[in-house]
Order: C-alpha cells, then structure tokens, then sequence
C-alpha cells in the first residue's frame, strides 16, 4: 500500500495505523485527503451539512448539477438526499445502498417511487462478479443486461476446445443449449457470424 487513510473516528492507537507506521506507509485522515484533492481541481466547493436537508443543498446550488452521487454510511440519507436533489432540478442521481434487506423488488420499488437514476449496492455488485467467475471459469468477460436477465459471455476458443472446427449450427445441434453468438474476434477483425461460420482456435466469442 502507498497510502492509509482513515477516518476520525479510527484513534490513533488502532493496531492497523500503529502497523502502517512501523512499516513506513503514510497515513492520512479522511478529510485532510479530500482537502488535498480539491486543491488540484478549480471548480470545487465545500458545504459542511447533512445531504438529506434541502437547505444544504440549495446552498450548494445542487440544482444545477447534472449528476449528484451520495456515498454517505446512511441507505436512506442516501436516497433521500437523491430525492430532494430530483425535486430541486439535477438530471442525474445515484444512491449507494448497501443493506442486504433491501432485495432486488423493494430496490426497484424506491428507484421508481423516489425517482432516483441509479441504486449501487457494491458488496451485492462484487458477490456477483465473484458468481460470474465461478459459474464461468473459462470466460474472460461476463456482462449483465435487462436486470440480470441477459447475459453476454465473452471467451477465447483454445486448441483444444470441443468447439474448435464445427459451425455454429454444428454446435446448436451437439450442444442443445439456448445461445445466440453475436460477435466473433480474430485479430482485429470483428463481424457478426452467420450458421455457416466455422469456430476456430484463438477467436474471441461473444455469446448471449
């Protein structure tokens, strides 16, 4: 690590600074960082308040921005604080909600009913890459669409791949499993294939 940064509320005798310091890794509070970041940047403004109070965000002129993300330790200051920027005019909003009890219905629920552009939960979002590897050992890239209900798989066929040499109707018909392959790589070429097209070694497959 190059850098430890903690927040005030960590004392300084926590076994993991005191380490840090033995190891000559520098050590900075949280809110010294953030001050160091805006220095690099010209149009940055601070405003000391709660997120979820309207008189804070009219302060900060909030209804102007295009985007406003809220990142706070709260799901529901969050969101609220994402509700008020829509009533007060931003465009865009992301709330991070990180409490497992909120399940995918209730999530859509409150992303429709308070309005909000986007809802990240990013402990559910790394459960689900780490589901993706596991599923899919072989595949060098998993995207999901339409709320997990599609998904494109992309993989690089090998030598010694059962799928090296046969069409992709050849394969629909080995292999009775509902997939559509949408773009097939080789080289820098990239075309969509046809039934007819021969799957061969060292191409990259992108398959829904």
């Amino acid at each position: 690590a190059e850098l430890i940064v903690y927040s005030a509320a960590i004392s300084k005798d926590n076994p993991e600074l005191v380490r840090a310091t033995e190891l000559g890794i520098p050590t900075m509070e949280r809110s010294h960082l953030l001050g160091a970041l805006t220095r690099k940047y010209e149009n940055v403004i601070g405003v000391c308040g709660n997120g979820a109070d309207s008189d804070v965000l009219q302060e900060a002129n909030a209804g102007s921005y295009d985007l406003l993300i809220s990142t706070t330790a709260s799901d529901e200051i969050n969101m609220l604080t994402c509700f008020f920027a829509k009533k007060l005019g931003v465009e865009n909003t992301v709330a991070r909600v990180r409490n497992p009890e909120y399940n995918d219905k209730s999530l859509s629920f409150m992303k429709s009913q308070l309005d909000i552009s986007l809802i990240i939960n990013p402990e559910l979002m790394a459960a689900q890459e780490l589901f993706n590897v596991l599923k899919l050992p072989n595949a060098d890239k998993v995207e999901m669409f339409s709320s997990h209900k599609l998904e494109m798989v992309e993989f690089k066929l090998k030598p010694d791949s059962v799928l090296d040499g046969l069409t992709l109707i050849e394969i629909r018909k080995k292999f009775p499993i509902k997939f559509l392959v949408c773009a097939v790589s080789r080289g820098d070429d990239v075309f969509i294939p046809s039934g007819n097209s021969i799957a061969l070694s060292v191409v990259l497959i992108r398959l829904i």
